[in-house]
């Protein structure tokens, strides 16, 4: 009993600590974009945070290069952090921006030819904007249908437990009622 409760107080730490190398924290990501459902939500949350960081500082007047570099040091993913600042090594060495996302795999390919138009164009900030907006929707698609798995799930959790909690309840009582006659 004892080793449980140093178990249940140390783990935490022993999580925290581990994941404070960055090789842990792009193992935990890489992991987390590998399931099924929940790793395109958060890939998909990765790109709206890069297209509005991005387009922000590109209004405000930033070079590009400098816009990625900021951007990958906003993102909560090592695996876009790495994404972005190969990116912005490649910017940095001439080549276009959808050239360099496009060998790190970060950006969907729909994104990829948007950001290409956004750069023929010279409006890669709105485009960057129209990008974050419709994988904004994406993510509400995603949740809403996530939420659609989960909801039965939890509906059986709260049966189980409510079931425990009244038959501990009523065995005492039934334990009673066997003594009595």
């Amino acid at each position: 009993m004892s080793a449980l409760v140093v178990a249940v107080v140390v783990t935490p730490f022993l999580w925290r600590r581990i994941m404070q190398s960055r090789d842990a924290r792009r193992w935990r990501d890489r992991r987390i974009l590998g399931l099924p459902l929940i790793g395109k939500i958060a890939n998909d949350i990765q790109v709206i945070q890069f297209c509005n960081v991005t387009g922000m500082l590109l209004r405000a007047g930033a070079p590009l290069h400098e816009a990625l570099i900021f951007s990958a040091d906003s993102a909560e993913s090592e695996v876009a952090r790495d994404a972005l600042l190969s990116a912005a090594a490649d910017v940095r060495s001439g080549r276009a921006l959808s050239d360099g996302l496009a060998a790190t795999g970060f950006l969907p390919p729909i994104a990829q030819s948007m950001i290409r138009a956004g750069e023929a164009s010279g409006a890669l900030d709105d485009l960057l904007d129209a990008i974050a907006s419709l994988h904004e929707q994406t993510v509400e698609d995603r949740m809403a249908r996530l939420l659609a798995l989960v909801e039965p799930g939890m509906m059986m959790l709260v049966g189980v437990i409510l079931g425990a909690v009244i038959i501990t309840d009523y065995l005492p009582i039934f334990g009673i009622s066997g003594v009595v006659q």
